[in-house]
């Protein structure tokens, strides 16, 4: 029996899934704790491990032919070329997907409609009307209707969106790296190159892969060649997008406004508080913050779904699916 090393820290109920699901196919290890310490001491032993990432020290000591099956879409935290030269097998999943679309439309449409602005205000005793005034544009609701929406990528997560959004009568195109292959697939959806999505488009949604190419792609040029009145959602990792510029075009106004779910990694600590970005983005009204809330659903786990129903595949057949290419990083 193949034996499964489970290396991350999940909550119960998690563990108790995987246990349900895979405990008659797989050995399961679920070691004391996570430390590179004890992970190192364990991973010689798996066939397959489970998790988001494993550090350099950690893949060193797992045996060649590992098959490393990620929770998550991206596999940005594990080191891909040491996993080639150790001959891994890396596979995502994309089961939670369609929770993560449904979470950015929701950034939308409060994006779009102020929501959480009215709401904040009237906690405050604030009933807000039209001044009158150049900043009226912060607080009146806008719509997507028949408006143009356009993705940078276009994976999973934005065929949800797009799919979700259609009965808006929008329009829809996208930049993405794999276009040839989803032009037939998706015959609606109007491919472009980045520049000309990111100009055209009133709302734009982020939801690129964090490889060493799309590191900081998104930055100032685009935000200088987008509309003006352009809404942002930002559901990919946070990097994709240049943090320094995206501040700047939101404090220059060169965009109307932005949803921000994924950061950048680098916390403003004051006092007992602690800020999304060493950039003061909480200040700034044009922007809706979201503490990395998409992939949560109540009562469920969509993160393992894809993963249980992939090694179940595997104990079956030997057939793996949602394999990843270690030199794209998607």
């Amino acid at each position: 029996m193949k034996r499964i090393l489970v290396a991350q820290n999940l909550k119960a109920e998690d563990r108790e899934t995987l246990n349900r699901q895979l405990g008659g196919l797989y050995e399961m290890v679920f070691p004391e704790d996570y430390s590179d310490e004890l992970l190192v001491l364990r991973i010689p032993d798996a066939d397959i491990c489970i998790g988001t990432v494993l550090s350099d020290r950690v893949m060193d000591a797992a045996r060649d032919g590992l098959i490393f099956q990620s929770i998550g879409t991206g596999v940005d935290k594990l080191n891909l070329p040491k996993a080639a030269a150790k001959n891994m097998t890396v596979c995502n999943s994309h089961s939670h997907s369609i929770y993560v679309a449904e979470f950015a439309v929701s950034l939308l449409f409060s994006l779009v409609k102020k929501i959480h602005l009215h709401d904040r205000m009237m906690r405050e005793g604030t009933w807000w009307r039209p001044q009158g005034g150049a900043d009226d544009f912060l607080y009146i609701s806008d719509t997507i209707i028949r408006r143009k929406i356009g993705f940078l990528g276009f994976g999973h997560i934005a065929q949800h969106i797009a799919k979700m959004l259609r009965g808006f009568d929008v329009s829809i195109c996208a930049f993405n790296h794999s276009q040839k292959i989803l032009v037939d697939e998706c015959p609606e959806v109007e491919f472009r190159t980045r520049e000309e999505v990111v100009a055209e488009s009133d709302v734009v949604f982020v939801v690129l892969p964090l490889t060493d190419k799309t590191n900081n792609l998104i930055g100032r040029n685009d935000f200088t060649s987008a509309k003006k009145t352009s809404l942002w959602v930002h559901i990919s990792r946070g990097p994709v997008v240049c943090e320094k510029d995206l501040f700047q075009a939101i404090k220059d106004k060169k965009i109307a406004g932005i949803a921000i779910d994924n950061w950048f990694g680098a916390w403003l600590q004051q006092g007992d508080k602690k800020y999304p970005s060493s950039y003061p983005f909480h200040q700034c009204e044009n922007v809706l913050l979201s503490p990395y809330r998409a992939i949560y659903v109540n009562g469920i786990s969509p993160h393992l779904t894809d993963a249980v129903s992939n090694l179940k595949q595997y104990a079956e057949s030997g057939i793996l699916r949602n394999l990843v290419d270690l030199k794209k990083g998607y």
